[in-house]
């Protein structure tokens, strides 16, 4: 019975030595100024949740299944359900039109318009880049380090899970 359970000691310990996925990829977090909402960017998942309070992570409001290999560029999805997309300029919901994205990469929903500027790329080991998203000249979203997770993906990869979020923000979940 001993050397059972040091074997399933040992699978454990190096199963957890083993780099997963998201971990290669990394990950990186997109801070919602105006709704003190924190958006954790995974390979394959936006979690939004309520921003930290006292070193602790608020309750989780939100989460973007993403589909990151789609041949138009990552989109968000429900199973094997396309919910959000960008083609042709527009954000679609579905088929349905809730938002339109400039030539200039902003991005209009209703009668908010944003504008995402990737700034200085950030010396980190997957291609990254100081990220502020304004509506007007109202910064609404930051981050420090806004990542083309994976190294093979582009800076529209970034521009892409912003929109999504800029979505759900505004009530297209």
């Amino acid at each position: 019975m001993r050397a059972g359970r040091v074997l399933g000691v040992l699978v454990v310990f190096v199963l957890g030595l083993v780099p997963r996925i998201a971990d290669a990829c990394g990950e990186w977090t997109l801070h919602d100024v105006e709704k003190k909402y924190r958006i954790q960017f995974h390979i394959n998942t936006g979690s939004i949740r309520k921003a930290l309070v006292d070193g602790k992570a608020g309750g989780r409001v939100g989460l973007q299944s993403l589909d990151p290999d789609a041949k138009g560029g990552v989109r968000v999805i429900k199973g094997k359900q396309v919910v959000l997309d960008i083609k042709d300029g527009k954000v679609l919901k579905g088929k349905k039109t809730i938002g339109t994205v400039a030539d200039d990469g902003s991005v209009t929903f209703g009668k908010a318009t944003y504008t995402i500027e990737l700034g200085k790329e950030v010396d980190h080991p997957l291609a990254s880049w100081v990220l502020v998203v304004k509506r007007d000249d109202v910064v609404v979203l930051e981050s420090d380090r806004a990542s083309a997770l994976c190294q093979t993906r582009s800076p529209d990869d970034v521009r892409r899970r912003v929109i999504f979020y800029l979505a759900w923000r505004h009530g297209h979940r």
